[in-house]
Protein backbone atom coordinates (compact mmCIF):
# COMPACT_ATOMS: atom_id res chain seq x y z
CA UNK A 1 0.00 0.00 0.00
CA UNK A 2 2.76 2.00 0.74
CA UNK A 3 4.23 1.80 -2.33
CA UNK A 4 1.44 2.65 -4.12
CA UNK A 5 0.81 5.91 -2.35
CA UNK A 6 4.56 6.84 -3.57
CA UNK A 7 3.70 5.58 -7.38
CA UNK A 8 0.54 7.88 -7.12
CA UNK A 9 2.55 10.99 -5.62
CA UNK A 10 5.46 10.43 -8.03
CA UNK A 11 2.50 10.75 -10.74
CA UNK A 12 1.04 13.59 -9.13
CA UNK A 13 3.96 15.61 -8.80
CA UNK A 14 4.78 14.73 -12.48
CA UNK A 15 1.12 15.82 -13.27
CA UNK A 16 1.90 19.14 -11.47
CA UNK A 17 5.52 19.83 -12.93
CA UNK A 18 3.81 19.32 -16.64
CA UNK A 19 0.63 21.61 -15.63
CA UNK A 20 3.08 24.37 -14.84
CA UNK A 21 5.74 23.96 -17.04
CA UNK A 22 4.76 26.36 -19.44
CA UNK A 23 4.78 28.89 -17.14
CA UNK A 24 7.95 28.18 -16.05
CA UNK A 25 9.77 28.02 -19.36
CA UNK A 26 11.55 31.44 -20.51
CA UNK A 27 10.81 30.66 -24.45
CA UNK A 28 6.91 31.59 -24.59
CA UNK A 29 7.53 31.19 -28.25
CA UNK A 30 7.25 27.03 -27.76
CA UNK A 31 4.13 25.35 -28.93
CA UNK A 32 2.63 22.99 -26.45
CA UNK A 33 2.20 19.53 -28.31
CA UNK A 34 -0.84 18.27 -26.48
CA UNK A 35 -2.76 21.88 -25.92
CA UNK A 36 -5.68 19.64 -24.63
CA UNK A 37 -3.89 18.72 -21.55
CA UNK A 38 -3.55 22.28 -20.50
CA UNK A 39 -6.89 22.15 -18.44
CA UNK A 40 -5.95 18.79 -16.69
CA UNK A 41 -5.35 19.74 -13.01
CA UNK A 42 -5.19 17.45 -10.35
CA UNK A 43 -7.09 17.60 -7.20
CA UNK A 44 -6.79 15.67 -3.52
CA UNK A 45 -9.52 14.92 -1.64
CA UNK A 46 -9.85 13.00 1.23
CA UNK A 47 -12.40 10.18 0.68
CA UNK A 48 -14.76 9.67 -2.36
CA UNK A 49 -17.58 10.94 -0.74
CA UNK A 50 -15.32 14.48 -1.08
CA UNK A 51 -15.61 14.88 -4.55
CA UNK A 52 -17.59 17.58 -6.17
CA UNK A 53 -20.95 16.76 -8.51
CA UNK A 54 -19.48 16.24 -12.30
CA UNK A 55 -20.83 19.11 -13.92
CA UNK A 56 -19.56 20.42 -17.52
CA UNK A 57 -17.26 22.85 -16.33
CA UNK A 58 -15.60 19.66 -14.29
CA UNK A 59 -15.08 18.19 -17.16
CA UNK A 60 -11.35 16.53 -17.97
CA UNK A 61 -10.23 17.35 -14.07
CA UNK A 62 -8.59 14.66 -12.22
CA UNK A 63 -8.55 13.51 -8.54
CA UNK A 64 -6.79 11.97 -6.10
CA UNK A 65 -8.42 10.25 -3.15
CA UNK A 66 -5.89 9.99 -0.46
CA UNK A 67 -8.04 7.20 1.30
CA UNK A 68 -7.50 4.47 -0.84
CA UNK A 69 -4.61 5.76 -3.16
CA UNK A 70 -6.90 5.57 -6.06
CA UNK A 71 -7.56 8.32 -9.16
CA UNK A 72 -10.98 9.64 -10.31
CA UNK A 73 -11.69 11.72 -13.47
CA UNK A 74 -14.80 13.77 -14.69
CA UNK A 75 -16.01 13.14 -17.64
CA UNK A 76 -19.84 13.56 -19.12
CA UNK A 77 -21.14 14.30 -15.77
CA UNK A 78 -19.70 11.01 -14.60
CA UNK A 79 -16.56 10.07 -11.99
CA UNK A 80 -14.33 7.76 -13.67
CA UNK A 81 -11.48 5.65 -11.63
CA UNK A 82 -8.77 6.04 -13.70
CA UNK A 83 -6.71 2.75 -13.37
CA UNK A 84 -3.05 3.04 -13.14
CA UNK A 85 -1.79 -0.59 -12.64
CA UNK A 86 0.61 -1.95 -15.09
CA UNK A 87 1.03 -5.15 -16.50
CA UNK A 88 1.67 -7.92 -14.37
CA UNK A 89 5.86 -8.05 -14.32
CA UNK A 90 7.58 -11.03 -14.45
CA UNK A 91 7.77 -13.77 -12.30
CA UNK A 92 11.03 -13.11 -10.31
CA UNK A 93 13.85 -15.43 -9.41
CA UNK A 94 13.01 -18.14 -6.58
CA UNK A 95 15.25 -16.11 -3.51
CA UNK A 96 17.42 -18.29 -1.26
CA UNK A 97 15.69 -19.91 1.61
CA UNK A 98 15.63 -17.89 4.90
CA UNK A 99 16.62 -19.85 7.99
CA UNK A 100 14.94 -21.22 10.21
CA UNK A 101 13.00 -19.38 12.67
CA UNK A 102 12.20 -20.31 16.50
CA UNK A 103 8.95 -22.47 16.71
CA UNK A 104 6.02 -20.54 17.91
CA UNK A 105 3.72 -21.26 21.24
CA UNK A 106 0.76 -23.43 20.70
CA UNK A 107 -2.06 -21.84 19.40
CA UNK A 108 -5.27 -22.98 20.46
CA UNK A 109 -7.55 -25.88 19.30
CA UNK A 110 -9.19 -25.33 16.82
CA UNK A 111 -12.98 -25.77 16.32
CA UNK A 112 -14.11 -29.59 15.55
CA UNK A 113 -14.14 -30.07 11.75
CA UNK A 114 -17.20 -31.88 10.21
CA UNK A 115 -16.99 -35.29 9.67
CA UNK A 116 -15.23 -37.05 6.73
CA UNK A 117 -17.02 -39.22 3.98
CA UNK A 118 -16.76 -42.97 5.08
CA UNK A 119 -13.53 -44.46 3.66
CA UNK A 120 -13.53 -47.79 2.01
CA UNK A 121 -13.05 -50.77 4.27
CA UNK A 122 -9.74 -52.04 5.25
CA UNK A 123 -8.28 -55.77 5.14
CA UNK A 124 -9.34 -57.90 7.73
CA UNK A 125 -6.95 -58.08 10.56
CA UNK A 126 -5.49 -60.89 12.44
CA UNK A 127 -8.12 -62.50 15.11
CA UNK A 128 -7.16 -61.19 18.21
CA UNK A 129 -6.83 -62.59 21.69
CA UNK A 130 -10.11 -64.15 23.74
CA UNK A 131 -10.94 -61.77 25.90
CA UNK A 132 -11.99 -62.36 29.41
CA UNK A 133 -15.72 -63.35 29.66
CA UNK A 134 -18.39 -60.39 30.49
CA UNK A 135 -20.92 -60.20 33.54
CA UNK A 136 -23.94 -62.02 32.82
CA UNK A 137 -26.47 -59.28 31.29
CA UNK A 138 -29.91 -58.84 32.81
CA UNK A 139 -32.55 -61.28 31.18
CA UNK A 140 -34.67 -59.79 28.56
CA UNK A 141 -37.96 -59.41 28.29
CA UNK A 142 -40.60 -62.64 27.84
CA UNK A 143 -41.34 -62.93 24.06
CA UNK A 144 -44.32 -62.71 22.94
CA UNK A 145 -46.50 -66.96 22.60
CA UNK A 146 -45.73 -68.49 19.06
CA UNK A 147 -48.07 -70.00 17.14
CA UNK A 148 -49.13 -73.54 17.65
CA UNK A 149 -47.20 -76.48 15.78
CA UNK A 150 -48.75 -78.68 14.17
CA UNK A 151 -49.26 -82.17 15.43
CA UNK A 152 -46.21 -84.68 15.61
CA UNK A 153 -46.29 -88.16 14.16
CA UNK A 154 -46.75 -90.28 17.80
CA UNK A 155 -45.83 -94.03 17.42
CA UNK A 156 -45.78 -97.30 19.49
CA UNK A 157 -43.25 -99.86 20.68
CA UNK A 158 -44.92 -102.91 20.84
CA UNK A 159 -41.12 -104.86 20.95
CA UNK A 160 -37.68 -105.74 20.90
CA UNK A 161 -35.72 -107.28 17.88
CA UNK A 162 -32.03 -108.66 18.31
CA UNK A 163 -30.79 -106.91 14.82
CA UNK A 164 -32.02 -104.57 11.76
CA UNK A 165 -32.36 -107.38 9.71
CA UNK A 166 -34.94 -109.14 11.91
CA UNK A 167 -37.54 -106.23 11.11
CA UNK A 168 -37.72 -107.24 7.47
CA UNK A 169 -38.95 -105.23 4.09
CA UNK A 170 -42.27 -106.02 4.34
CA UNK A 171 -44.65 -105.33 7.63
CA UNK A 172 -48.15 -106.26 7.59
CA UNK A 173 -48.80 -104.13 11.06
CA UNK A 174 -49.88 -100.52 11.14
CA UNK A 175 -48.12 -97.43 10.30
CA UNK A 176 -46.64 -95.68 13.68
CA UNK A 177 -45.22 -99.18 14.89
CA UNK A 178 -41.92 -99.38 16.10
CA UNK A 179 -39.66 -101.51 17.23
CA UNK A 180 -36.28 -101.36 19.19
CA UNK A 181 -33.38 -102.82 18.19
CA UNK A 182 -31.32 -104.27 20.80
CA UNK A 183 -27.64 -104.43 19.21
CA UNK A 184 -28.07 -100.89 18.48
CA UNK A 185 -30.55 -99.25 21.13
CA UNK A 186 -32.00 -97.24 17.70
CA UNK A 187 -36.24 -97.24 17.79
CA UNK A 188 -37.23 -98.13 13.74
CA UNK A 189 -40.80 -97.26 12.96
CA UNK A 190 -42.76 -98.20 10.28
CA UNK A 191 -44.09 -95.09 7.97
CA UNK A 192 -46.83 -97.69 6.19
CA UNK A 193 -44.15 -98.18 3.29
CA UNK A 194 -40.48 -98.38 4.68
CA UNK A 195 -38.90 -98.60 8.05
CA UNK A 196 -37.84 -95.25 9.30
CA UNK A 197 -34.31 -95.40 11.91
CA UNK A 198 -35.45 -92.67 14.62
CA UNK A 199 -31.73 -93.07 16.18
CA UNK A 200 -30.46 -93.88 19.55
CA UNK A 201 -32.88 -93.55 22.32
CA UNK A 202 -30.14 -94.91 24.95
CA UNK A 203 -28.77 -91.96 27.18
CA UNK A 204 -25.15 -91.21 27.86
CA UNK A 205 -23.50 -93.40 31.03
CA UNK A 206 -25.27 -92.26 34.53
CA UNK A 207 -22.60 -91.54 37.30
CA UNK A 208 -21.07 -95.02 39.66
CA UNK A 209 -23.90 -95.08 42.75
CA UNK A 210 -22.81 -95.17 46.04
CA UNK A 211 -21.63 -98.55 47.70
CA UNK A 212 -25.11 -99.67 49.23
CA UNK A 213 -25.33 -100.80 52.94
CA UNK A 214 -24.60 -104.60 54.12
CA UNK A 215 -27.31 -106.50 53.75
CA UNK A 216 -29.11 -108.79 56.47
CA UNK A 217 -27.70 -112.09 56.74
CA UNK A 218 -29.98 -115.06 55.00
CA UNK A 219 -32.19 -117.76 57.00
CA UNK A 220 -29.88 -121.31 56.93
CA UNK A 221 -30.44 -123.96 54.23
CA UNK A 222 -31.69 -127.34 54.36
CA UNK A 223 -29.83 -130.58 55.53
CA UNK A 224 -27.94 -131.63 52.43
CA UNK A 225 -28.17 -135.46 51.50
CA UNK A 226 -26.16 -138.36 53.00
CA UNK A 227 -22.88 -138.73 51.11
CA UNK A 228 -22.10 -142.20 49.26
CA UNK A 229 -19.93 -144.94 51.56
CA UNK A 230 -16.31 -144.48 51.74
CA UNK A 231 -13.64 -146.90 50.22
CA UNK A 232 -12.32 -149.45 52.59
CA UNK A 233 -9.32 -148.42 54.24
CA UNK A 234 -5.93 -150.30 54.04
CA UNK A 235 -4.91 -153.36 56.06
CA UNK A 236 -3.57 -152.28 59.63
CA UNK A 237 -0.33 -153.46 61.28
CA UNK A 238 -0.02 -156.38 63.14
CA UNK A 239 -0.71 -155.64 66.71
CA UNK A 240 1.54 -156.52 69.23
CA UNK A 241 1.89 -159.85 71.27
CA UNK A 242 -0.21 -160.63 73.88
CA UNK A 243 0.61 -161.64 77.53
CA UNK A 244 1.34 -165.11 78.56
CA UNK A 245 -2.25 -166.58 79.21
CA UNK A 246 -2.46 -169.36 82.53
CA UNK A 247 -1.55 -172.82 82.37
CA UNK A 248 -4.43 -174.89 80.36
CA UNK A 249 -6.16 -178.69 81.67
CA UNK A 250 -6.39 -181.61 79.90
CA UNK A 251 -10.10 -182.53 78.35
CA UNK A 252 -11.93 -185.62 80.03
CA UNK A 253 -12.81 -188.25 77.56
CA UNK A 254 -16.44 -189.70 77.62
CA UNK A 255 -16.73 -193.31 76.31
CA UNK A 256 -20.31 -193.69 74.79
CA UNK A 257 -22.33 -196.73 73.26
CA UNK A 258 -24.89 -195.78 70.35
CA UNK A 259 -26.97 -198.63 69.55
CA UNK A 260 -28.92 -198.21 66.23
Amino acid sequence: MNALKIASFCLCLSLFTTAFSGCLSPDETDSDPNPELEDWNVFYVQSESDLPLCESNLNGRLYYISGDSSFQTCSDNIWTIVDLTGPQGVTGAQGPAGEQGPAGEQGPAGAQGPAGEQGPAGAQGPAGEQGPAGAQGPAGAQGQQGEPGSDGTSFNIIGTVDDTSDLGEIYIGDAGDGFLVNSTTHIHVWSGSEWVDLGDISGPSGAIGQTGSQGNSGADGADGQDGADGQDGADGQDGADGAQGPPGTMPVVMEMTITV
